[in-house]
């Protein structure tokens, strides 16, 4: 199983098995800033503003425009 960051941790049930997970407060621009949560689990899912793997938040982020920031002040996530 993947390692998990211990501090913001979280954890999400799926068939009666718990998923351990992390979370991030980050901004997500797209023409306004709004504050949210981004989730990611040890199975590979993400979830910000519903689930997905890293190849459909590229799509997300790919398709609408948007920048993804930290906020707690690091500078920009772009996916590559």
């Amino acid at each position: 199983m993947a390692p998990v960051i211990r501090k913001n941790r979280t954890n999400r049930v799926v068939d009666g098995g718990t998923i351990p997970g992390t979370w991030r407060q980050l901004f997500i621009r797209s023409g306004r800033d709004f504050l949210t949560q981004l989730f990611v689990y040890a199975d590979g899912t993400i979830d910000c503003w519903g689930p997905v793997d890293l190849e459909g938040l590229r799509a997300k982020i790919a398709s609408g425009g948007r920048d993804i920031v930290g906020a707690r002040g690091w500078a920009g996530m772009r996916l590559v």
